[in-house]
Parts: C-alpha cells; structure tokens; sequence
C-alpha cells in the first residue's frame, strides 16, 4: 500500500520540476495528481466504511 505522505511529496516534486523544467513534464504531474486525488478518496471511503462498521 502506498502511503499518502510519500505521494505528496513526490507531487511537490513534480511541481518544481514542472515550475523550472516547464510544460514537457506536465503530463507526469497530472498522473501523479491523479494518482493522489484517488489515493485520497479512497483513504476518506475507506473511513466512512469503517464509521459505519462501528455503529452495527
């Protein structure tokens, strides 16, 4: 399992590189924001799953 953390920053990264490299590494920061974005929401279904286990 992937931990959100090391995403991020991985994203933070890619955002340098985007912001002194330009647009030619634009594609990978999208892949990565999409990965977290996902990684996220599945992070917050997971929860709600497990909130709504406690009240069975």
């Amino acid at each position: 399992m992937t931990n959100i953390d090391e995403i991020k920053e991985v994203y933070l990264t890619a955002a340098k590189i985007v912001a002194i490299f330009g647009d030619v590494y634009l594609p990978i920061f999208e892949r990565i924001h999409q990965e977290l974005k996902l990684l996220e929401q599945k992070h917050e279904l997971q929860s709600v799953a497990l909130e709504l286990a406690k009240e069975i």
